[in-house]
């Protein structure tokens, strides 16, 4: 049962259409370029943390991203939420979006994407149906690290995985969609 609820969010959030998932359905390509509110205090944080999960990626501690998910996670390609529980947490880490056919690295990263986030407003306004299928709250914020930069190559597998939605939390961020 547990592998079947993996296989599902697996599913929906790694292999559903491969790399670039959300950014490949017609008129909801999730990029926050056009983007041009100021950076607040919240969003630094999110920005640095959202960053941070990258570079566990990179660092092959996914135990930080899978430490990192609420105890419910919603996959944001199908809206379907689900239980995180510690198998799954272990599951989830059996797999990488990182691409292991050739040599990476948290640098090569940096030189090569744009991060970017958005707050609940700003996301609504992009995008109200799917601000709607996340259930956002006041706090949350949209962290896309999978903006390529210009004849940049890719450096993910599955690009949609280095994107979230955080809340807030006493000790910092949770990822409440991935």
């Amino acid at each position: 049962m547990m592998k079947t609820v993996f296989s599902i969010f697996f599913a929906a959030c790694f292999l559903l259409a491969g790399p670039n998932l959300l950014a490949q359905k017609k008129g909801s390509t999730l990029s926050s370029s056009t983007i041009k509110a100021p950076i607040t205090k919240e969003k630094a944080k999110a920005l640095a943390f959202g960053q941070e999960l990258i570079k566990a990626y990179f660092d092959g501690n996914c135990q930080l991203v899978a430490n990192s998910l609420a105890s419910e996670v919603i996959a944001m390609e199908s809206g379907q939420q689900f239980n995180i529980t510690p198998q799954l947490k272990s599951d989830f880490c059996d797999e990488n979006p990182i691409r292991s056919d050739i040599q990476v690295s948290y640098q090569m990263y940096l030189d090569s994407y744009k991060s970017e986030v958005m707050d609940k407003e700003e996301f609504a306004a992009k995008y109200p149906q799917r601000q709607q299928m996340y259930k956002l709250q006041a706090g949350d914020i949209f962290f896309n690290g999978a903006n390529l930069l210009p004849k940049k190559q890719a450096l993910f597998s599955a690009s949609d995985m280095a994107m979230f939605i955080l809340r807030p939390t006493a000790n910092g961020f949770e990822i409440i969609a991935i």
